[in-house]
C-alpha cells in the first residue's frame, strides 16, 4: 500500500516540481523522497483552530481511519481553497457509483483497492474551458449597426 502511494507522489513531484509541500495526516511525510523539505499539519488540531493558512504548491492528504465525513469534507475544501494549489488525497471509497469527492472538484487519479482511491485537485486543470465560451458566440461588434433585436 505504501509503495503504491509513494509511486503516485513521486510521479506528481516529477511532473511538476513543488517548491513547498504540505503533509496532512499521519504517514504522509514518509511518501516523500528523503531529501524533501515539507511542512506537517496536524489535521485534528487544525479543525479545532484553523490558524495555519500558509499556501503551498502541493498538499498530500491521508485521512485518519476514524475521521468523520464532515471533518473529511471540511479538510478537503480547506486544502483546495486555502492551503494548496494542488492536492493529492488518498481517500476511502464510500459509494462507487457516486463519488462524493468529484462534487468538490477533485478528479479520480487512480484506484488501488476497492476501499481506497487517489484523488487530485489542480487549480490549473479544475475546469476545462468549453468550446462555446469565446467571443465568436457572444459579441459581434461588426453587426451592431446592421442588426437590431
Amino acid at each position: 500500500m505504501q509503495e503504491y502511494r509513494r509511486s503516485l507522489v513521486q510521479g506528481i513531484l516529477a511532473e511538476q516540481a513543488a517548491a513547498s509541500v504540505l503533509c496532512m495526516g499521519e504517514g504522509t511525510s514518509a511518501l516523500l523522497p528523503k531529501d524533501s523539505v515539507y511542512t506537517e499539519l496536524d489535521t485534528r488540531r487544525w479543525l479545532q483552530d484553523p490558524h495555519f493558512t500558509q499556501r503551498h504548491d502541493l498538499a498530500l492528504f491521508l485521512p485518519a481511519a476514524d475521521m468523520q465525513d464532515n471533518e473529511l469534507q471540511r479538510l478537503l475544501v480547506a486544502a483546495r481553497d486555502l492551503l494548496a494549489r494542488r492536492v493529492l488525497a488518498f481517500l476511502p471509497e464510500t459509494a462507487p457509483l457516486t463519488p462524493p469527492y468529484a462534487a468538490l472538484g477533485y478528479q479520480l487519479l487512480a484506484r488501488h483497492l476497492p476501499s481506497e482511491s487517489a484523488w487530485i485537485f489542480d487549480i490549473r486543470s479544475y475546469k476545462n474551458v468549453p468550446d462555446w465560451l469565446n467571443s465568436r458566440y457572444w459579441a459581434h461588434p461588426e453587426n451592431f449597426d446592421r442588426q437590431r433585436w
